[in-house]
């Protein structure tokens, strides 16, 4: 059986393989295999959202390794991670309504209230929420730095932090609603912060 695709006459094998890529794993010669596909959209724990804009192939050590190309939302970054890391944590990207609830909801009244008085102690635990890469946490610290800018101002490394996070949460803003603006998603992110706090807890 053949088919008529954008002009070419294609049977019905290509037509199948082809409409499939998407689907499956990205073989490599030595059976290396990747999870992910080109054009997916995902978020890196370290960077944010991000697409994946290609798969390649890179000599290390003498040896041939698969590479996802990531195109980072937000900064313009384009980044090269190990397909086959074990520490490779991509997660999907929230919903709208699930990424508006969890920014809403995220609290931070347990990095106010620590008992800890080290501002390094403090500092430290901040970013290890913030590499988890859990929505959550990221917009916990990033809440916790807001309110905390309103009563004093930020240390030089406190300011890093803050711009970490927002650029974590804005890139994941721009995947999930589709916009296209950083600004924009900084101006919604801020915009859901505050509706949060307008609700009664």
């Amino acid at each position: 059986m053949y088919y008529l695709f954008d002009g070419f006459i294609l049977n019905s094998l290509v037509f199948e393989f082809k409409f499939c890529i998407p689907e499956v794993l990205f073989v490599h010669e030595n059976n290396e295999s990747t999870e992910y596909h080109i054009g997916a959209k995902i978020v890196h724990p370290k960077y944010g959202g991000a697409t994946i804009n290609d798969i390649e192939e890179k000599d290390v050590d003498g040896q041939s390794k698969l590479y996802y190309v990531l195109g980072v939302l937000g900064n313009g970054l384009t980044v090269s991670v190990p397909a086959n890391s074990n520490k490779l944590n991509f997660r999907p990207v929230h919903a709208k309504s699930e990424l508006e609830e969890i920014i809403a909801k995220a609290d931070f009244s347990s990095i106010k209230s620590t008992k800890s008085k080290n501002w390094t102690e403090i500092y430290n635990k901040n970013l290890e929420r913030l590499k988890s890469g859990d929505l959550k946490e990221v917009a916990s610290v990033f809440k916790y730095l807001v309110d905390k800018e309103t009563l004093q101002t930020l240390s030089t490394t406190e300011k890093r932090m803050m711009s970490s996070a927002k650029q974590i949460i804005a890139s994941e803003i721009m995947l999930s609603f589709d916009i296209e603006n950083k600004l924009d998603a900084e101006t919604k992110l801020m915009q859901l912060i505050s509706d949060g706090n307008k609700k009664p807890n």
